[in-house]
């Protein structure tokens, strides 16, 4: 019996024995677990580097200051020369002139104007062609169309043949020249020189300075148009435009347009 016992607890203990052999086979060691973990952190670590920040980057990010971005103010006019412009832009409903220009320099055609209407009466020199001439040219701005006609009875009804029906083509850029309303247009900066008389006409002169040319303008304290402006560029000579005989705000839409028109015109 003693036996039997003994042989029982032989046979418990090598069960024991072999069944903590199994455990430990399955179970990785602390030493192992260390490892794999280091593998997969470096491994994580190649793929996607953490940059750390010092205490002086951060520092620096913190106090580097914010670009502004610089808005360029517009020029400004000097208050008066403000207030001829707004003349020019309200109290001008039509006017007529003579004008002066390059490179004739001599008042000869006289210009009526309402709107985008213009109605130009040439000057009548001696020397003329019958059923060639006209006195007359009509511009329109809008359409950029300018047609002649002429009205003078004196000289367009000849040896019983009437021309003031017939219908003449112009050049439209030739007649198209700067009136008194366009030199104000765009612009940005002026300098106030004080006031002067110009043909018994009491004016403002200013000026300004535009792409490299020196720009004069004389104006109406009335009404705020040039009736004088010069342009004056390094090396050529000054070019002189005058608009004498302005009037005013008289005129009527049948005054620059045609007295009659055509299919065509």
């Amino acid at each position: 019996m003693r036996n039997k016992i003994l042989v029982l607890i032989s046979l418990l203990i090598i069960l024991v024995l072999v069944g903590c052999s199994a455990e430990q086979a399955t179970i990785p060691t602390q030493q192992q677990k260390t490892t794999d973990t280091s593998v997969k952190v470096e491994a994580q670590t190649e793929k996607t580097p953490v940059k750390v920040e010092t205490k002086e980057e951060a520092i620096t990010k913190k106090t580097e200051p914010i670009p502004t971005v610089k808005v360029e103010q517009p020029p400004q006019l000097p208050e008066k020369i403000q207030e001829l412009i707004l003349k020019s832009q309200t109290k001008v409903i039509s006017c007529k002139y003579l004008l002066s220009q390059p490179p004739e320099n001599r008042f000869l055609d006289t210009y009526f104007i309402k709107g985008n209407k213009i109605k130009v009466r040439r000057y009548e020199g001696n020397a003329y062609k019958i059923g060639e001439y006209y006195d007359t040219v009509y511009l329109d701005r809008d359409a950029k169309t300018a047609t002649a006609r002429c009205e003078d009875e004196g000289r367009c009804l000849q040896s019983g043949e009437d021309y003031t029906r017939k219908v003449f083509e112009a050049d439209y850029d030739t007649y198209n020249t700067k009136t008194p309303m366009d030199w104000l247009e765009g612009l940005t900066n002026a300098e106030l020189i004080g006031p002067e008389v110009i043909d018994g006409v009491s004016t403002m002169k200013i000026k300004s300075i535009q792409t490299g040319k020196i720009i004069e303008l004389w104006l109406h304290t009335t009404y705020g148009v040039p009736i004088k402006a010069t342009i004056t560029e390094s090396g050529q000579p000054t070019l002189v435009y005058q608009y004498a005989d302005s009037a005013f705000n008289y005129l009527k839409d049948s005054d620059v347009a045609p007295k009659f028109t055509t299919s065509q015109y």
